[in-house]
C-alpha cells in the first residue's frame, strides 16, 4: 500500500528527469552486486543523522530499484491475476463494505511503522496537491460508488495524517496517540485509497514502458543518422 502510493508520487513528479536509456536498459543485476548495493545503502542511511540527507539517499535508492526492476513490475501488473484482483476491488459496493466493517472486530487499536509511513505520504501528497492525480483520478468512474467518493475524497484519512504530523513535532503539547487510518469510520475511504493507489501504481509503470519505447526509438533514429 505505502509502496504503491510512494512509487506513484515519485514517478509522476520527477521520474523522466532522472532515468536515462542506459538506466532503463540496465537489466538484471547479479545477486551479489544487488546485495552489496542494498547493504551499502542501509549502512549509509543509518550513519546519517540529517533528515534531508537520509531523504536524498532514499530517493536515489528508489531510482536504483526502479531502473533495475521496472520490467518485471510491468509484467506483473499487466498479468491477468493482477488486473483481475484490481478489478475485483472496484466491484465491492459501499454498503457491503460498511456492513462488514460494522460486524468486524479486528480493526487496529494503535499504529505501527507502516501506518506512520503511509500517514507521512498522505500528508506530503496533500501539501503538494497531489491527492487527485495520485489517488482520486484512478477510481473507475463507471462504478456506482465512484462519483460520491470523488465528491468527498479521502478527507478523513488526510485529516488524521495531518494531525499525526503535528502531534509528532517536538514542540507539540498533545499527548494523544494518533488515530489509526483503518477503522470502522474510515473503512470506505481506506478501501478507495487502496483501489486508487493500485491504479496509480499500475499507470505509473505503464508510463515508464511508454517512455522507454520512446527512448528506444529516439536512440535507433540517432544510430541511423
Amino acid at each position: 500500500m505505502v509502496l504503491c502510493a510512494y512509487v506513484s508520487s515519485t514517478l509522476s513528479v520527477c521520474l523522466w528527469g532522472v532515468l536515462t536509456l542506459d538506466d532503463m536498459t540496465r537489466g538484471d543485476v547479479p545477486l551479489i552486486k544487488h546485495v552489496t548495493t542494498v547493504s551499502d545503502y542501509l549502512n549509509d542511511y543509518k550513519s546519517q543523522t540529517d533528515g534531508k540527507t537520509q531523504d536524498d539517499y532514499s530517493r536515489k535508492f528508489s531510482y536504483y530499484l526502479l531502473s533495475t526492476c521496472w520490467k518485471k513490475i510491468v509484467k506483473r501488473i499487466t498479468s491477468w491475476q493482477a488486473m483481475g484482483f484490481i478489478h475485483f476491488l472496484t466491484t465491492i459496493l459501499p454498503k457491503e463494505l460498511e456492513r462488514r466493517g460494522q460486524a468486524w472486530g479486528g480493526f487496529p487499536t494503535g499504529i505501527g511503522l507502516g501506518d506512520k509511513t503511509l500517514m507521512d505520504v498522505l500528508h506530503k501528497s496533500h501539501e503538494h496537491h497531489l491527492i487527485p492525480s495520485l489517488i482520486l483520478n484512478h477510481i473507475p468512474s463507471s462504478q456506482d460508488h465512484a462519483g460520491s467518493f470523488r465528491a468527498t475524497g479521502i478527507q478523513n484519512l488526510i485529516d488524521i495524517s495531518v494531525s499525526a504530523s503535528k502531534e509528532s513535532k517536538p514542540d507539540s503539547e498533545s499527548k494523544l496517540a494518533p488515530a489509526p487510518l483503518f477503522s470502522k469510520n474510515t473503512i470506505l475511504e481506506f478501501h478507495h485509497l487502496v483501489v486508487g493507489a493500485f491504479g496509480g501504481f499500475a499507470k505509473a509503470f505503464l508510463q515508464i514502458k511508454a517512455e522507454y519505447s520512446k527512448l528506444v526509438r529516439l536512440d535507433c533514429q540517432a544510430l541511423e543518422m
